[in-house]
């Protein structure tokens, strides 16, 4: 045979081995929900967030988070809102299951955070998952568990009302996505500006945090002007209220008194009708006004 039959031969059997490849087959059921969390859940400051924005839609006046290793190893957030009946908290971890929307005309008049069913079907596929849970009208709470999206137990459990969601082992199912992780105190800032952010726009609801067991941050309900000076670490005194009202939107906030603003962008904050929001050419308007 020929150099060049040979190659010809080898080129062939790469072919037919990329044909082989690209076959089309459907995603067993297990990977599909792994993958679909990568898009809600990319670090554990994200469970952070989902589980809070569930509290603060249940009516929570206040909210409890408990963070182990990181996040890695324990993310927990514990509330006194409205509870799940016994149903409820077994379906709440399925995909698209939502109490916000019927139709595709709700989605252009929600007004909670998340209603699209996504959140805690993508945190309890990739990790072990306890939900206990009661509403005042029951006599008894729920306790679901499930591991890496499986429903592993549902039965009856003392509870007070409201709901506790413990994660455990975040991305143990996907090793690969556990290795892209942080460092432990690096993971822990970006839960804290999490918390802290929930903390900033809602200062009706009391907010705890505690890191491996230890007591890290008290929110107790204030008027927001206080909170924000708390967290800010700021003497409310330095602080300017900016208020604004136009045709379609209206706009408020609070200001350092000029030669006293920081040096880090990270101390500018922006909220959209409650909701955190990166937004580069809105930040740099407002920098070059003040």
């Amino acid at each position: 045979m020929t150099h060049q039959a040979q190659e010809i031969q080898n080129d062939k059997a790469i072919f037919s081995s990329i044909l082989h490849v690209m076959k089309i087959h459907i995603l067993p059921q297990e990977v599909a929900d792994q993958i679909a969390a990568g898009e809600v859940v990319e670090r554990p400051a994200s469970v952070v967030k989902e589980l809070m924005e569930n509290a603060i839609d249940a009516g929570a006046t206040q909210i409890d988070v408990f963070i182990e290793d990181g996040g890695k190893r324990l993310i927990e957030v514990r509330d006194n809102g409205t509870g799940m009946s016994p149903d409820d908290a077994q379906k709440c971890v399925l995909r698209h299951a939502t109490s916000k929307i019927s139709t595709i005309d709700d989605v252009f008049s929600i007004r909670s955070f998340g209603f699209r069913g996504e959140a805690l079907a993508a945190i309890s596929a990739i990790s072990d998952c306890e939900i206990i849970t009661k509403q005042r009208e029951d006599e008894s709470g729920t306790r679901v568990q499930v591991n890496a999206g499986k429903l592993i137990n549902v039965e009856s459990a003392p509870a007070n009302t409201g709901t506790i969601f413990r994660v455990k082992n975040l991305f143990a199912p996907v090793p690969a996505r556990l290795a892209h992780l942080k460092n432990t105190s690096t993971e822990m800032s970006a839960i804290r500006r999490e918390f802290e952010s929930f903390a900033l726009t809602h200062p009706h609801i009391r907010f705890k945090l505690f890191r491996d067991e230890t007591f890290v941050l008290d929110f107790p309900v204030d008027e927001q002007f206080n909170r924000v000076a708390a967290i800010m670490d700021e003497d409310p005194r330095a602080l300017i209220e900016v208020e604004g009202t136009f045709p379609a939107v209206k706009i408020y906030g609070w200001t350092l008194q000029p030669g006293r603003c920081g040096t880090s962008k990270k101390s500018q904050l922006l909220w959209v009708n409650g909701r955190h929001i990166e937004d580069h050419k809105l930040a740099w308007a407002i920098r070059e006004a003040y």
